[in-house]
């Protein structure tokens, strides 16, 4: 499983998940498209996405962090829209809108991850996030 939130992969690698933030996917992985709600998409995100380029992505999902009782759910909804905006220049915009949204505080997350295996895999090959047209969609606002 590939993750870029430290504080989801202990609990993950303590519930028994394989997990690393760096390094080629692998068969069977899990791609966890993680984003920081507190810092939204940034340059750095679309850095780090970048090295999944040519990979095949089969099973994924969002996983937005840095969510509390204080965060507000329009910054949340937000990130998301953006992010799937992010991720659709990669991977097609149907296949961004498939990927479930999970929450680093979700009791139920490492559930909700094991569901994933049993879900259908998207087998598209993942492109370098668009940087145009991510100017263009912030430039909009």
């Amino acid at each position: 499983m590939i993750i870029g939130d430290r504080s989801a992969e202990s609990l993950l690698s303590s519930s028994g998940f394989a997990v690393r933030s760096q390094g080629p996917l692998e068969q069977g992985d899990i791609v966890l498209f993680s984003l920081s709600c507190q810092d939204g998409v940034v340059a750095d995100t679309l850095d780090s996405l970048d090295r999944y380029k040519g990979s095949e992505l089969k099973y994924g999902a969002i996983l937005l962090a840095d969510v509390n009782a204080d965060t507000d759910p329009e910054i949340v909804e937000l990130d998301e829209l953006e992010f799937r905006f992010v991720l659709g220049t990669m991977i097609g915009e149907e296949n961004a809108d498939r990927l479930p949204v999970l929450l680093t505080g979700d009791a139920k997350l490492v559930s909700k991850i094991n569901d994933l295996v049993n879900s259908e895999p998207f087998a598209v090959r993942m492109r370098s996030p668009n940087r145009e047209e991510w100017n263009a969609y912030v430039d909009s606002f």
